[in-house]
């Protein structure tokens, strides 16, 4: 029976050895104490109103294909991991190099790219702190976490920017359907967002990072208004993340 239930359980098939018993003992730890409540890899618990409106919303009950830029920790903090979990797959991009190579051993059927993204294939400084979380390539960002946040620059370096209709086509995904792409990238998620052909590749639920959002006055917001006019709905809004979805669903 053990043997049965390590070979069919999807964590021993897809994720290395090591973690995937600590998910096991953890699920079964769980069931013994009747434990109740809903796991969360994100920040703020994120991922559990995605599935809310990949479920409800897009009427998806199966795998489907995730967009994740700025994708960071491929478990901690991750929009994606609980999807990948479930039988999904994606593309992945950061331009931490360090973090893309721990996508690339524990999601490998996941497409991992170490990669600036923006609107215009140009060089963009990147600014590094200590903490990987506030890696951007906004300038006037990086000042305020410096005074603001008291963090320190460990490093800049200069990267070719590229676009995401290029990295799509670049890893043959032009007739893959988009069913949630997140985007988290300090500052810039409007640049990426305006990167991705939406007419052409069109994600039906996005979710983007909007820094000093305001939610009495969200139709004012660049970010909203730009995917307003693109055809899609503002959903809602926690902790400076936005929802949208595809006006058609």
């Amino acid at each position: 029976m053990l043997k049965k239930i390590f070979r069919n359980n999807f964590y021993i098939q897809q994720l290395p050895t090591g973690l995937a018993l600590k998910y096991l003992v953890f699920f079964r730890l769980k069931s013994l104490f009747k434990i109740n409540g809903t796991l969360s890899y994100s920040l703020f618990g994120e991922d559990n109103i995605i599935k809310i409106y990949i479920k409800q919303l897009l009427k998806k009950t199966g795998p489907g294909f995730y967009i994740d830029i700025g994708c960071n920790d491929p478990i901690k903090m991750s929009n994606t991991f609980g999807l990948y979990c479930e039988g999904w797959r994606g593309l992945n991009v950061d331009i931490n190099n360090k973090l893309i190579e721990q996508f690339r051993t524990i999601r490998h059927r996941d497409i991992s790219i170490c990669a600036a993204v923006s609107d215009i294939e140009k060089d963009l400084v990147i600014y590094e702190f200590e903490h990987h979380l506030g890696t951007t390539v906004d300038k006037e960002l990086s000042e305020k976490f410096v005074k603001e946040m008291n963090w320190k620059i460990v490093s800049q370096r200069t990267v070719r920017a590229q676009t995401l209709n290029s990295l799509i086509e670049k890893h043959n995904l032009q007739e893959q359907e988009i069913d949630f792409m997140s985007v988290d990238v300090e500052g810039h998620d409007l640049n990426v967002l305006k990167s991705l052909d939406l007419d052409r590749y069109r994600p039906k639920l996005i979710i983007a990072e909007a820094l000093n959002f305001n939610i009495r006055k969200f139709w004012e917001n660049e970010l909203c208004i730009y995917l307003e006019m693109k055809g899609y709905n503002f959903l809602g809004y926690i902790a400076e993340t936005c929802y949208f979805a595809d006006k058609k669903f």
